[in-house]
């Protein structure tokens, strides 16, 4: 489940789509979110991933005909650098333009679903 997300270095707050979001990634190189499970969170979005290590570290590239209209990029594809991944969490980091075309990078902590996180839904209290 999605933890927190923090955009250009600023935490974000957590609304309803992002206090539900969970992603599986699959042992046969699939993914899938759960966004479609909810009306107001847009559709799911299911792809394969790959894992791999260069010179410039550690990443996970999504392969999905989706991800040009979902993110808004012209590629079917994303990269996105993992920062940690352990048996407690996923971290991972990636470029995205967004209001006004500026491009920010977003930092996703990921946990297992059950996980407490404390104030992980400081913005609707």
């Amino acid at each position: 489940m999605l933890a927190s997300r923090y955009n250009g270095g600023h935490r974000m707050n957590m609304g309803d789509c992002f206090l539900r979001y969970r992603i599986t990634y699959h042992r046969d190189s699939t993914f899938a979110d759960n966004n479609g499970s909810s009306s107001s969170c847009g559709p799911s979005l299911h792809g394969k991933w790959k894992a791999f290590q260069n010179e410039h570290g550690s990443f996970i590239k999504w392969e999905s005909p989706q991800l040009p209209s979902l993110m808004q990029i012209e590629n079917d594809y994303k990269y996105f650098r993992l920062i940690t991944l352990n048996a407690d969490s996923l971290v991972v980091s990636y470029k995205h333009t967004q209001y006004g075309n500026q491009e920010r990078t977003i930092v996703d902590y990921y946990v297992p679903e059950g996980t407490k996180v404390a104030d992980r839904d400081f913005h609707n209290r």
